[in-house]
């Protein structure tokens, strides 16, 4: 019963859907004779003060996907599948829309749940002889009952919203040609643990993984290209990230209050670190900025009390205000340029005291991979660690 009433309201559009036409092959009407099995549309003589007039009671899908209709006499009619007419196909365990190419069908997306009740959700890689490849729009929307998703290697685009709100979903398997995965696909899956990214991802969309707490460990593709806005804002239990080289373009409020964020190593060829970026991850303590970096954005790295120390590269060239605000236990910057090139450097008011001087960034120090002659803050690399000399 459980089956029937979820789709009741499916399949009574459906029925109406199929008009006159669809009826008439459902129900072998009698030409309304005697008022009885006049339901064909077609009109007959009146029913004995409407005593033996029989009327539909109810439509559903069944678990097979045949639409039955049941009247009010108690009987039943099986109708079969219902014809594709809109694209669509009903009943089966998933919902599928085509994806028509020049009118001509090449693909389906997944597009909801049909009779599917198993926690542990298998995508089809073919329906209706064609490859599934796309999970689409809000396909399983605020699905709680999925505990892990088997994604086919058919499957080029995970599309916005597709698991979004899933808060018992744990895990996902990726097929290898997942390519995009969209805005807020998988945000608020508070269950969901490790994200392992296939080597054909190259866009992760704006807030795709917002608000999953649970979220601990995070292995980027080196393909990846592009990482939206917000894209893991609120992922209090991560800790550590490595942003592959690949990676050009990053959102902004990438990690914003991801609070147990401890270290970040930034690409190397990503040139902006945008506004909100690391903000009020308070448990940040390390930071690598790849080579590249000309500007670090407003706010970017706001309240975060664990952070002491950041390596900046010679390549910045303006750091805007606030960028480091409200840094409580600040001790400086590891500068791999000169006091010379730092001083070419555009840098707005932080609004920090904490210098030996009362000014508003502490200490900077200045890259030497050799005993510097001269006195002042130098430091260099010992087995990777940024270290005073």
């Amino acid at each position: 019963m459980q089956m029937k009433f979820k789709f009741t309201a499916i399949a009574l559009a459906a029925a109406f859907a199929l008009g006159a036409v669809g009826l008439t092959a459902c129900v072998d009407g009698k030409d309304g004779e005697d008022g009885k099995d006049g339901i064909n549309g077609v009109d007959g003589a009146p029913g004995k003060d409407g005593e033996d007039g029989v009327g539909i009671s109810d439509v559903y899908i069944d678990k097979d996907g045949n639409l039955i209709v049941k009247f009010t006499d108690g009987t039943e009619k099986n109708c079969g599948k219902l014809p594709d007419g809109g694209g669509s196909a009903y009943g089966e365990q998933f919902l599928f829309n085509e994806i028509k190419e020049n009118g001509e069908v090449t693909g389906y997306a997944v597009r909801g749940i049909g009779s599917i009740s198993s926690a542990d959700l298998v995508i089809p890689s073919r329906y209706n002889g064609k490859p599934v490849t796309e999970i689409g729009k809000n396909a399983f929307f605020d699905c709680d009952f999925i505990k892990s998703a088997s994604i086919p290697d058919s499957v080029v685009n995970i599309a916005d919203g597709a698991f979004w709100g899933c808060d018992g979903l744990e895990s996902v398997t990726f097929g290898n040609n997942v390519r995009t995965v969209g805005e807020v696909a998988f945000a608020y899956c508070a269950s969901l643990q490790k994200l392992d990214c296939p080597d054909s991802l190259d866009i992760i969309g704006e807030s795709a993984f917002a608000s999953c707490t649970s979220l601990g460990e995070i292995k980027f593709n080196d393909g990846l290209n592009e990482i939206g806005i917000s894209a893991f804002t609120g992922c209090t239990a991560l800790e550590s990230v490595t942003i592959p080289d690949s990676v050009a373009t990053i959102g902004h409020a990438l990690f914003m209050q991801s609070f147990n964020l401890k270290s970040v190593k930034v690409s190397a060829n990503v040139t902006a670190i945008p506004e909100y970026c690391f903000a009020e991850c308070s448990a940040l303590e390390s930071v690598q900025i790849g080579d590249k970096v000309e500007k670090i954005g407003y706010s970017a790295f706001f309240q975060i009390a664990g952070l002491k120390t950041v390596v900046l590269p010679k390549s910045l060239k303006e750091i805007v205000s606030y960028a480091f605000y409200k840094l409580d236990n600040f001790e400086g910057v590891f500068y791999k340029g000169t006091a010379e090139e730092w001083g070419n450097i555009k840098i707005g008011k932080n609004g920090n005291e904490f210098g030996d001087d009362g000014n508003d960034w502490g200490k900077v120090y200045y890259y030497s991979e050799i005993p510097p002659a001269a006195e002042g803050n130098y430091w260099r690399y010992v087995d990777g660690v940024p270290t005073k000399w």
